[in-house]
C-alpha cells in the first residue's frame, strides 16, 4: 500500500503542474480572444498569437502581452472593415493571412 500511494502522490504532482499551465494557457487565450471579439477557436487564436510572438511590437507601457493584444484588435478592427465591404468565405483564414503578411511586411519578405 505505501508504494502505491507514494506512487499515486507522485502521479498526481505533474498533474497538477499540467493543470496550472493548462489554466494559466485558457486565460491567456480567452485575453487574446477579447481582441478578436471572441469570433475564433482557442485554437485558432493560439495559432494567431504563435505568429504575433515572433513580431517586434511597438513598446505598450503595459508590457509586450498588451503589445500583442493591441496589435490584434488593430488587425481585427481592420479586419472588420474590409468584411463589411468583401464577402469573407473563410473569415479566420483570411485574418490568418492578414496576419501573416504583416509579419512578412516586418521582416521585408514579399509575398
Amino acid at each position: 500500500m505505501g508504494q502505491s500511494e507514494e506512487q499515486s502522490g507522485a502521479a498526481k504532482e505533474p498533474q497538477l503542474e499540467l493543470f496550472d499551465n493548462e489554466t494559466e494557457q485558457n486565460e491567456s487565450t480567452a485575453f487574446f480572444s477579447g481582441a478578436c471579439d471572441d469570433e475564433f477557436t482557442a485554437t485558432e487564436i493560439e495559432s494567431l498569437v504563435t505568429i504575433v510572438n515572433t513580431m517586434e511590437l511597438p513598446p505598450h507601457e503595459m508590457g509586450s502581452v498588451f503589445a500583442k493584444y493591441h496589435f490584434l484588435l488593430e488587425q481585427y478592427t481592420r479586419f472588420k472593415a474590409i468584411s463589411e465591404r468583401t464577402t469573407i468565405k473563410n473569415r479566420y483564414s483570411y485574418f490568418y493571412t492578414m496576419i501573416q503578411s504583416e509579419r512578412d511586411k516586418q521582416r521585408g519578405e514579399q509575398p
